[in-house]
């Protein structure tokens, strides 16, 4: 029985490694999903760049689209800190701590969760909609110092300190939500109206 077990790991854990594979296009760095023709973006090692819009990627003929962004994707890369513009049409999930601190203005339409600290410190970013995320984790957007307002009709849960330190926002719309964590709006000293 073990073997059979064993045989079978191995025979799955070949298939998923089958399906993903990683490359780097135009100095962006994805994990290529081959079943679903879907993409990750892991890093962007590119120039430095104002603007940015990923959407989808050809390799090798085939056209993936991007729905995800890894943990630290934009964070660490030296040609993403004069990012200030980007756009991410398809992208569904935003992984931890992902944005440079430079980071002004952002399009995330299909986004339906915000990582940890995806947006932390991005003190140039002054308003922020996104229409279709329902869960934002623990300082998501903490010391955003710039932000005014929020927009957020489908968000559902909002973890403890996600606005933490937005001196400057002054009002929030999340007529959906049903779970705030615990000083998830600290320091939030212009709040002025909230709609729930």
């Amino acid at each position: 029985m073990k073997t059979i077990l064993v045989g079978l790991w191995t025979a799955l854990a070949s298939n998923l490694a089958m399906a993903m594979y990683g490359v780097s296009i135009d100095g962006i760095d994805y994990n290529l999903n081959r079943e679903s023709y879907t993409a990750e973006l892991i890093s962007y090692n590119g120039p430095q760049v104002v603007s940015l819009y990923v959407g989808k990627v050809v390799y090798d003929g085939q056209t993936y689209t991007v729905t995800s962004i890894a943990d630290y994707a934009f964070a660490f890369t030296y040609g993403a800190q004069s990012l200030r513009s980007i756009s991410l049409p398809f992208v569904k999930t935003i992984g931890k701590g992902v944005f440079a601190s430079s980071l002004q203005e952002v399009s995330l339409p299909s986004a339906t969760s915000i990582g940890d600290d995806a947006f932390c410190y991005c003190s140039e970013l002054k308003e922020i909609s996104l229409p279709s995320v329902s869960s934002i984790g623990k300082g998501a957007f903490a010391c955003c110092s710039s932000l005014t307002k929020v927009l957020l009709p489908s968000v559902i849960s909002i973890e403890r300190q996600a606005f933490y330190g937005c001196s400057k926002l002054e009002m929030l719309s999340l007529p959906n939500v049903a779970t705030i964590g615990d000083g998830a709006f600290d320091g939030c000293s212009s709040l002025m109206s909230v709609s729930l």
